[in-house]
């Protein structure tokens, strides 16, 4: 009969018994650090113990049916916890300091021997450096700062590698941290010539013989470009020269300068909300927020939400900004060619420089207009300080064997119209309503109805209820019956009200013409109410792009100009 007179139980101190140390530990009452509080409970203090009490057994074995029922213990310690396993650094403006925790839950010391996977442009504090004794169950911090300076795209795996003090074992624990390095564009720009905005569309167009078009947009959202002119002085000119030198090809974040504000308070560092007007710029429709004090100073942030009256930011502000501090909305660039420099002076320089948007932008909701025949209508008047351009597009053909008459092909039979329009906006509602009705333009691929805003039809006596009223000869009923872009009318009355009619029939009577309407009038028109009476045709953007000067802010003037040309409309309307 076998006798067992000793059972070996030592822990990781020294050497573990894989079949009872580490099951006999967990049933202790106290497990915690230090040690010498908890010895007379721990079972694998020694090295072996003396059985008082002889068991004799059989030496004949039988299977026990068993599962180990794992405790807390087993869960949270003999690891290491880490609080930042993964983090998305986002936009990489300005420096940025990471903090790190890291818990050492062995029942041991460690050594930490060395971090892996750090770059350039990321760094620790010398003091935080390793090698450095870990003790059992302690807390340490560390705080990883990120510089701007370093490759455009940041992705770091760090790997903080440890080894047992008394078992030799190694340990490693893994943290990866991604993000976008990018340069601030805090120039200050020259307004003398203001800032150009244009926005451009991919629109593929296929038009029949007959004139009828298919179109589709293939963007999801338009291009921006901005070009403006700059007044370098001084270490900023320098400035200036050293970043183009080093970082021409990669990401600028810009300001978008005409949504230009100021703090109204003092923003503290590790803030996370800007409190500002948020009604009259549209800062959701942004990615960033640039608070800019000169080209030195700036600071770029990730726009998290924006509330009425603030913006919430995804990350705190690394520095306290003053009452008076420039705000704007701000988005990802490139340079959109190479620059320029003038030299005046060995201190002064000017430039022009163009930079396109790396992702399209978002423009406010498409506006709500009156909608005819299931078209909306544009009834903002141009402006007409300057001459404005109305010409003819027709789908012909010349077949010309250069010995006999040449033959003539119209294959629409129909003249399709070009209007060049232009328009000042002025306040930022007027802004905001010219940026939606480009969003429902969408390019050239949505058709919207377009009057001439001309007097092209002269009311001479009063419209009664009823389709039908009296106009001035025009030569109507001679050439302008069934037209393309000559069937719709616009009224537009003192009072503001809009009329749209489609004319089917006309009646010359002399010095007049008698025009019959498709649809009634409701209330009696007299002549000294009507402020015009133009001619209506169903049109799109004759082109993709469409620019904008910004003099000022959106607070101030801007100047627009589009060209629309019509499109067929029997089918249509």
């Amino acid at each position: 009969m076998a006798i067992i007179q000793y059972s070996v139980t030592q822990s990781g101190f020294l050497l573990d018994n894989q079949y009872l140390s580490q099951d006999l530990n967990g049933l202790t009452g106290e497990s915690w650090y230090p040690f010498s509080n908890a010895q007379n409970s721990r079972v694998s203090d020694g090295l072996a113990y003396r059985l008082t009490n002889h068991l004799p057994i059989t030496t004949d074995p039988r299977t026990i049916k068993h599962i180990i029922a794992k405790s807390y213990v087993d869960d949270f310690y003999h690891r290491i916890h880490i609080d930042n396993l993964q983090a998305d650094l986002g936009v990489v403006a300005s420096k940025q300091v990471i903090n790190f925790a890291l818990w050492n839950a062995y029942f041991e010391p460690l050594d930490f021997t060395r971090i892996d996977g750090l770059a350039v442009g990321a760094y620790f504090e010398p003091h935080d450096l390793p090698p450095l004794i870990f003790e059992a169950l302690q807390e340490r911090t560390w705080q990883l700062h990120i510089l701007p300076d370093g490759d455009a795209r940041l992705s770091l795996d760090l790997a903080w590698r440890f080894i047992g003090k008394h078992t030799k074992n190694a340990y490693q624990v893994a943290s990866q941290l991604s993000g976008q390095r990018v340069i601030g564009f805090a120039w200050l720009i020259d307004w003398d010539k203001g800032v150009a905005e244009s926005l451009a569309w991919h629109t593929d167009i296929l038009q029949s013989q007959t004139g009828h078009e298919q179109r589709r947009s293939l963007r999801l959202a338009p291009r921006q470009t901005l070009d403006v002119n700059l007044l370098l002085h001084g270490q900023e000119r320098t400035l200036f020269d050293l970043a183009v030198t080093a970082w021409a090809s990669k990401n600028f974040v810009v300001p978008v300068w005409f949504y230009q504000a100021y703090l109204t308070t003092k923003i503290n560092s590790q803030s996370r909300v800007i409190l500002c007007d948020t009604t009259q710029i549209p800062y959701a429709n942004f990615q960033y927020v640039m608070l800019i004090k000169d080209a030195f100073n700036y600071e770029v942030s990730e726009v998290g939400a924006v509330n009425d009256g603030q913006i919430v930011l995804k990350r705190p502000l690394q520095n306290a900004w003053e009452r008076g501090t420039q705000i704007f909305p701000a988005l990802s660039a490139q340079l959109n060619g190479l620059p320029r420099l003038t030299k005046h002076s060995s201190q002064v320089m000017r430039t022009a420089v163009s930079l396109q948007a790396v992702d399209g932008v978002n423009l406010p909701d498409p506006v709500k207009p009156d909608t005819f025949r299931g078209y909306p209508v544009l009834s903002i008047a141009p402006n007409e300080v300057d001459n404005l351009t109305h010409s003819y597009e027709r789908l012909q053909q010349q077949l010309d064997n250069l010995s006999g008459r040449p033959l003539l092909v119209d294959s629409a039979n129909a003249s399709f119209s070009l209007f060049q329009y232009r328009w000042f906006l002025a306040g930022a509602e007027q802004h905001q309503e010219f940026y939606a009705w480009l969003h429902l333009l969408n390019g050239r691929q949505k058709a919207v109805w377009l009057p001439t805003f001309s007097g092209d039809l002269q009311l001479v006596n009063a419209i009664s209820s009823g389709t039908r009223f009296d106009v001035a000869n025009c030569g109507y009923t001679k050439f302008g019956q069934g037209q393309n872009g000559r069937q719709y009318i616009y009224i537009e009355l003192h009072g503001g009200e809009r009329l749209y009619r489609k004319i089917i029939s006309s009646q010359e009577l002399g010095a007049t013409e008698r025009l019959t309407v498709d649809e009634s009038f409701l209330n009696n028109i007299a002549t000294n109410q009507v402020k015009r009476m133009s001619f209506m045709s169903l049109c799109r953007l004759n082109s993709d792009t469409v620019n904008i000067v910004h003099h000022n802010d959106i607070q101030g003037l801007s100047t627009a100009e589009m060209t629309f040309r019509g499109i067929k409309e029997q089918e249509n309307s």
